[in-house]
């Protein structure tokens, strides 16, 4: 079992939730994904405030945080699995997540993310900046995918995670498929 203290969990702060929520647009009915969804920071505002109208996924890798995850959330639908090798059959209207940052991990996960997003539908990923400036291939691809997809990034403030333990730059960014 892994810890919660120590696999490289920070939680999302609920200023940065609500920037994220800003920028998705729920509506009635979408198909939400949550990747990667910690103790539920993100998932609480339209788990709480949409409930039903909702079709709500949410993926964890630590099994502590799914077992949180399913007594806090009972209408979600809760994986414990890597969300680097997790499939579904279904596609998603929008897809809101904080991913781990170490190692590009922010940048494999908003590709894997973009697979399960629909026609139309709306991607807001929290990411790294490394993955704006870093010369590596891997950095220099995301660049690149973000350009053709058209996709946008909103700088964070300096600060903006010190809530919750980190003093980690960041960004938001915003896909539409």
């Amino acid at each position: 079992m892994l810890s919660i203290e120590r696999d490289g969990f920070f939680q999302t702060p609920p200023e940065v939730v609500r920037q994220m929520m800003d920028k998705a647009t729920l509506m009635f009915g979408d198909r939400v994904l949550e990747p990667s969804a910690g103790l539920g920071a993100i998932l609480h505002p339209f788990a709480c405030t949409w409930g039903e109208p909702l079709y709500i996924v949410a993926v964890e890798k630590n099994s502590v945080r799914c077992e949180k995850l399913s007594e806090q959330f009972p209408g979600v639908e809760v994986h414990c699995a890597d969300f680097l090798t997790w499939k579904h059959s279904h596609n998603f209207t929008k897809i809101l997540m904080n991913p781990p940052f170490e190692e590009g991990q922010d940048i494999r996960h908003i590709e894997h993310a973009y697979e399960f997003l629909a026609p139309e539908g709306t991607l807001v990923c929290i990411m790294g900046e490394g993955a704006f400036f870093r010369e590596d291939r891997l950095a220099k691809r995301f660049r690149n995918w973000m350009d053709y997809v058209e996709g946008v990034s909103y700088k964070l403030p300096e600060g903006s995670f010190k809530s919750s333990g980190t003093d980690v730059n960041a960004r938001i960014v915003v896909v539409h498929k």
